[in-house]
C-alpha cells in the first residue's frame, strides 16, 4: 500500500482495512515514525491476523514464540504459524522448521524440520534456503546431496545472506558439491565479510596470506585477522601473533 502517516493508518485500520492494520502494527513494532509500542503492535497484528492476513499471522506467531508484546505462549505461536504456513508464507514455514528442529512446543523432529525448510526455501526464504542446504550437505534429516545443496546456497547467497555466502565459499574452497575454485571462494568470503561475518574475515585473510602469489596482500590479511580477533576468533588471534614483527 502507499506510504501513509501513522494517523492515516490508524483511521484506516479502525475501519477494518487489513493492510493498514498490518502496516500500523509494523510501525509500532519498529518505532517507525512513532514511539515504539510492542503491545499496540501486537494488538494491530492480531487484528490483521484475525482477518486472514498471512504475514500478520506469521508475525504474530513469532511474537507469541518470543513473548514480544504478548505473553509467551507456544501453543498460540504454533497455531498462528501453522495458519500462515497453510497460506504459503515462507517465514512461517521457516519458523516452524526451527521449532521442529529445536523441540519448541514438542519433541524435536529433524526430518519434519527439514521438510519445512524445503517448503520455505521453495517460497524464497533465504534463511530457509541456507538451512535446507546445510541439511543436504550433511545428510541430516534428509539424504545427503552436496550438489543440490550448493544450488540452494547460491540462491541464498544471491539474496545477500552472509551465512550462505560464507558456506558457499567453504564449499568452493574444498570442492564440496561443486568444482574447487579458490578465487571464487575468496569472492564469496569478501561479500560475507563486508556484511560482518567473522569467519569470512578469517578465511579471506587466509587466502590473502597463503593464496596465489599475485593475490597475496599481507597488510590487508593482517587487518582482516584483526577484525576477526576482536570478535574472539581464536585462529585469527594466533595469526596476528604470527604476523606481528618481533623487535630486536
Amino acid at each position: 500500500m502507499t506510504k501513509m502517516t501513522v494517523p492515516e493508518l490508524q483511521a484506516a485500520a479502525q475501519k477494518g482495512n487489513v493492510d493498514a492494520q498490518y502496516e500500523l502494527a509494523q510501525r509500532f513494532l519498529d518505532g517507525e515514525a512513532c514511539d515504539r509500542d510492542l503491545v499496540k503492535g501486537a494488538q494491530w497484528l492480531t487484528a490483521a491476523a484475525e482477518q486472514g492476513h498471512a504475514k500478520a499471522r506469521s508475525g504474530l506467531g513469532a511474537l507469541y514464540a518470543t513473548g514480544t508484546g504478548v505473553k509467551q505462549d507456544a501453543e498460540q505461536a504454533l497455531r498462528w504459524l501453522q495458519l500462515a504456513a497453510e497460506q504459503g508464507d515462507g517465514r512461517a514455514l521457516m519458523n516452524l522448521g526451527l521449532f521442529c528442529e529445536h523441540g519448541f512446543g514438542g519433541a524435536p523432529d529433524l526430518a519434519r524440520a527439514v521438510d519445512y525448510y524445503r517448503r520455505s526455501a521453495e517460497a524464497g526464504c533465504a534463511d530457509a534456503q541456507h538451512n535446507y542446504a546445510l541439511a543436504l550437505l550433511h545428510g541430516e534429516g534428509v539424504p545427503a546431496n552436496p550438489s543440490v545443496a550448493v544450488e540452494w546456497l547460491m540462491k541464498a547467497a544471491a539474496q545477500g545472506l552472509a551465512e550462505a555466502q560464507y558456506t558457499l565459499g567453504v564449499c568452493l574452497d574444498r570442492g564440496f558439491g561443486i568444482g574447487q575454485d579458490p578465487e571464487l571462494a575468496a569472492d564469496w568470503y569478501a561479500q560475507a565479510a563486508a556484511a560482518g561475518h567473522v569467519s569470512a574475515h578469517f578465511n579471506l585473510a587466509v587466502h590473502l596470506e597463503f593464496g596465489a602469489p599475485e593475490k597475496r596482500d599481507l597488510a590487508r590479511a593482517r587487518e582482516l585477522y584483526r577484525v576477526a580477533a576482536e570478535q574472539g576468533h581464536e585462529g585469527a588471534i594466533d595469526a596476528l601473533i604470527r604476523l606481528t614483527p618481533v623487535d630486536g
